[in-house]
């Protein structure tokens, strides 16, 4: 067998170990088997560094906070608020690219790519066009249709539903700001 192979296989056995997923006499047998009847050192299994795999996920965390933040609970001018908006888009990105290149889950990343960027959206297009709900709507329906694209293209059930629940959401506050009853 492989060394690598052989050493990925112990330091799963100590992990099903440590977290009682097996219990410890099957354990200790399918560690002698593959340590070759060396019990070794029990307390020595080969472990990941785990702070490496939380600093993408903490990024995107603290991108959707800190756009949160200056957007809406400082007084900055409307330009630095963009700007500094677009760089903590650009740090939730980054932290999506970390995370794929790692081989980790995307739906936390992409879920605070997306709210980052909704965000930023609706900061500029209140900027741009004030009281200007007609120009509002078509901006939110096409954030949908992106949600709704990202749904069916990565297979994630949640981005559909957010689709398609702000889709109606839409339409429902469409109808009732723009019809005369």
């Amino acid at each position: 067998m492989n060394e690598t192979r052989r050493k990925i296989i112990i330091n799963e056995v100590h992990y099903w170990k440590t977290n009682r997923m097996l219990p410890e006499h099957y354990c200790d047998y399918l560690l002698a088997l593959y340590q070759g009847g060396d019990p070794g050192d029990p307390a020595e299994p080969l472990t990941e560094k785990k702070g490496k795999k939380t600093i993408p996920l903490s990024a995107a965390f603290l991108s959707v906070g800190l756009t949160l933040y200056v957007n809406y609970f400082t007084d900055l001018s409307f330009n630095l608020q963009i700007l500094l908006t677009i760089i903590f888009l650009v740090l939730a990105a980054g932290s999506l690219f970390f995370i794929h290149k790692e081989k980790l889950p995307l739906q936390i990343a992409l879920v605070c790519l997306a709210f980052s960027f909704l965000l930023l959206t609706v900061k500029i297009t209140e900027a741009a066009f004030p009281g200007g709900s007609k120009v509002f709507y078509p901006i939110l329906l096409c954030h949908c249709l992106l949600w709704m694209y990202l749904g069916k293209r990565l297979k994630m059930g949640y981005f559909t539903l957010a689709a398609i629940l702000g889709s109606c959401l839409i339409a429902y506050f469409f109808i009732r700001n723009y019809t005369i009853i």
